[in-house]
């Protein structure tokens, strides 16, 4: 984990979950340290572009959300793909944490904070890192 501001901020992996209607999608698993309490949210991609969205709604010059890549379920690539995109993802959300306008925005704290260790229904994680 790297530690921003004091804040220590990770993607440890991703997980597969379903929705509703049984339809599968990949939800990144970030980890959040401040000080003495520790946290994890479960993000969607389009999470991750909202908040590029907002972000740059009030501050023009904040950094943009890497693109995404589409790529099958079946591909042979996919775990490469994902690991490539948490990696793209991990180093975009450590910049943010570096901008001061950026950590002081609500949009921003409510992304680290909003449904915090609130796994979504049936994950299942067989991209979880293990290390430190």
């Amino acid at each position: 984990m790297a530690s921003e501001g004091g804040v220590f901020i990770d993607i440890a992996g991703t997980g597969v979950a379903k929705d509703e209607g049984g339809h599968e999608f990949i939800v990144f698993i970030i980890k959040i340290r401040l000080e003495s309490f520790a946290w994890a949210v479960y993000r969607r991609y389009s999470a991750f572009r909202a908040l590029s969205d907002e972000l740059r709604r009030v501050i023009p010059d904040a950094p943009t959300c890497p693109p995404k890549r589409s790529f099958g379920s079946h591909d042979p690539r996919a775990f490469a793909v994902l690991e490539q995109r948490r990696w793209e993802l991990l180093g975009w959300i450590r910049e943010l944490a570096q901008d001061e306008r950026v950590c002081r925005s609500a949009i921003f704290h409510d992304f680290l904070r909003a449904q915090a260790n609130v796994a979504p229904p049936g994950i299942v994680f067989p991209g979880v890192s293990t290390a430190a």
